[in-house]
């Protein structure tokens, strides 16, 4: 069904019958953060077990989805260099076509905004935007599908599959809705480099550098997967983050220290972030980007002139977001 479907709209046309107009599909891929994530081990699949609070964030990247013709293009303007096969977006349009046979092609724009090896999950996003606008297209409803292969595309990418912040255990793919986060603003700092999830994984069993006086990570008693009671602590204590300055209490990034030891630039940016934020700050998931939380948007704004003399590749504001952009027709 979903083949003829595809045929009648994006190749030629059928005896008789005019081909109506395919509109064009906008989409917005929000950033995210996690506001906790613990690493509890490492699973037998060789991924990482983890326990994670994720929020989306308003920064985002563009996503135009423009069904037609034959096979998938893509274009970054002011990116070139992301206009690869290994592109998460051109990554998901074929595994989206593989599954469902349709649509037979598209061509896809993406403008970045989200820093790239940041920890702000935009490769994920972006991947997640272009299932969600195919899917739209098709007017498929199977979301169950989608997690399937969101999954496999990525462990972040279930994440951006939903409806808005999470409790995230397994890898990545068991989600639960989170109580609300209050809103927070971010100053968000990223480095002249990048660090990718498979790095900062594996540093978590770096030594320390020498002369260094941070001890390594402490062991987590919970054994991958035998924790099955995996979102009461989560719940518990994302709900007791009723303000701003106890959401601050509850910053962790378990990758953080091992980022650090690989990277020890970052020490002097966490430092520097912690000194201007009145909350809390932590590196954003695998790194490189910081962030410092902030109660409002004023008070963020006047914390980035106090970045000033750290090598930065881009330094900005955001804040928290109760739910993802959805997809917009572009008749």
């Amino acid at each position: 069904m979903l083949g003829r479907l595809d045929r009648r709209w994006s190749g030629g046309r059928l005896e008789g019958v005019a081909r109506p107009a395919v509109p064009s599909l906008e989409l917005l891929a929000n950033a995210k953060v996690n506001l906790f994530l613990e690493v509890l081990g490492r699973r037998p699949d060789g991924f990482h077990e983890i326990r994670s609070w994720m929020v989306p964030l308003s920064l985002a990247d563009r996503l135009i989805v423009s069904p037609g013709g034959r096979g998938f293009s893509l274009e970054v303007p002011g990116a070139p260099a992301l206009e690869t096969d290994d592109n998460l977006v051109l990554r998901a349009a074929r595994a989206f076509q593989g599954r469902f046979g349709a649509p037979s092609g598209a061509r896809l724009r993406l403008w970045k905004r989200i820093p790239v090896a940041a920890g702000l999950g935009g490769g994920s996003s972006d991947a997640a935007a272009t299932l969600r606008a195919l899917a739209s297209h098709l007017g498929l409803r199977d979301h169950a599908a989608l997690l399937e292969l969101g999954a496999a595309l990525g462990s972040d990418v279930p994440f951006f599959l939903g409806r808005g912040p999470a409790l995230v255990g397994g890898r990545g793919e068991r989600l639960e809705p989170a109580p609300p986060c209050p809103p927070l603003f971010l100053v968000v700092a990223k480095p002249p480099f990048g660090i990718s999830a498979a790095d900062a994984y594996r540093a978590l069993g770096l030594p320390a550098a020498r002369g260094s006086a941070a001890p390594p990570p402490a062991a987590r008693l919970t054994p991958p997967l035998a924790d099955a009671n995996w979102s009461k602590e989560l719940r518990r204590r994302a709900r007791s983050a009723r303000s701003g300055r106890r959401v601050g209490r509850l910053l962790v990034n378990d990758l953080q220290a091992g980022a650090v030891r690989m990277r020890p630039e970052l020490s002097a940016l966490l430092q520097r972030l912690s000194a201007l934020s009145p909350l809390g700050a932590a590196m954003a998931g695998s790194g490189s980007c910081c962030f410092g939380l902030f109660p409002s948007a004023a008070s963020a704004r006047g914390a980035l002139a106090g970045l000033r003399g750290i090598d930065l590749e881009a330094a900005f504001v955001t804040r928290t977001q109760r739910g993802f952009s959805r997809v917009r027709r572009l008749d």
